[in-house]
Parts: structure tokens; sequence; C-alpha cells
């Protein structure tokens, strides 16, 4: 049922667009939806930072995203129930992108 959702959301477009030079910042990628929107990115082109409150997951998601061979995919750890975790999380994009 999820990746049903996922598929709508992204076919919504039609086309299969690309997602080169994309840079975008998904939260909770180490596991359920944010997983699936940061490998979808990820597949289409894009450069991802996978952030997640578990480093493990989000590196788990890091690792898919470099088996797919396309896109680019960067672990961080935060929280984003903590204000300062996020203006960090904010800092670390500015950097990488």
């Amino acid at each position: 049922m999820l990746m049903f959702g996922i598929d709508l959301i992204f076919n919504a477009f039609r086309g299969e667009k690309r997602c080169t030079n994309a840079k975008a910042v998904v939260t909770g990628a180490g596991s359920g939806i944010g997983r699936s929107f940061a490998l979808e990115l990820a597949r289409r082109g894009g450069e991802v930072i996978c952030a997640d409150i578990d480093a493990d997951r989000a590196d788990e998601t890091v690792e898919l995203i470099g088996k797919l061979g396309t896109g680019a995919g960067h672990a961080v750890v935060c929280d984003v129930s903590d204000r300062s975790a996020v203006e960090q999380l904010a800092k670390q994009a500015n950097s990488v992108f």
C-alpha cells in the first residue's frame, strides 16, 4: 500500500522526470515513506541528504542509494523534534550542497 502511494505521487507528473542536479533533504529517510522518497529521488539522479534519528538506518539508506548507481546520498543524524538539531541539519545541507 505504501509503495502504491509513493508511485501515485511520483507518477502524478507522468513521464519519469529526471532529478539530475536536484538536491533534497529527506527527514525520516531511515525507513518507510522517507526511505522510499530518498531512494526514488536518487534513482532519478538527485542528490539526497538522508536525515534520520537513527544513524544506522540513515547509513543503510545511503548504502541502498549507492547500489542504485544513480544519484548520491549523505547520511545525517537529526531528531526533528529538537530545534537545534534541525538548525544543524540546515547547516550541514548548506555545506554539502
